[in-house]
């Protein structure tokens, strides 16, 4: 299943999409229904509870971040995110520093030498 099913890269394209909790149990109806993960977000579901996140990842307002431009350049979910679909939960993976986003912009030839191709 590809990560955009469940999450969704709608205009402007900064951010990925989060799904209401009813939309995820349109599958989870079935599967892994008895993950403890799963059940806690059926049983949000039913009470019509609000899902409480965690954020992950965070990255700095002054850095100009576009999951569009990254998905267009072929860059896989996998890549920053790690094995998704085989964890239990996110983690993070990489650092969300210039030394980390470098550590992959620089050997593909990504905007390296300006500034302003990143920061505001």
């Amino acid at each position: 299943m590809e990560c955009a099913t469940c999450h969704p890269n709608s205009d402007p394209g900064k951010d990925m999409g989060i799904p209401p909790l009813s939309e995820c149990m349109t599958c989870h109806e079935t599967v892994a229904q008895d993950d403890p993960a799963i059940r806690k977000l059926a049983l949000s579901v039913r009470k019509k509870h609000p899902a409480q996140w965690a954020r992950v990842y965070n990255i700095p307002a002054f850095v100009r971040f576009s999951h569009r431009r990254h998905l267009a350049a072929g860059t896989r979910c996998e890549e920053c995110h790690g094995p998704v679909a085989t964890r239990d939960a996110l983690a993070l993976e990489y650092p969300m520093t210039q030394k980390g986003c470098l550590a992959c912009h620089v050997p593909r030839h990504v905007g390296t030498n300006q500034c302003f191709f990143c920061h505001d």
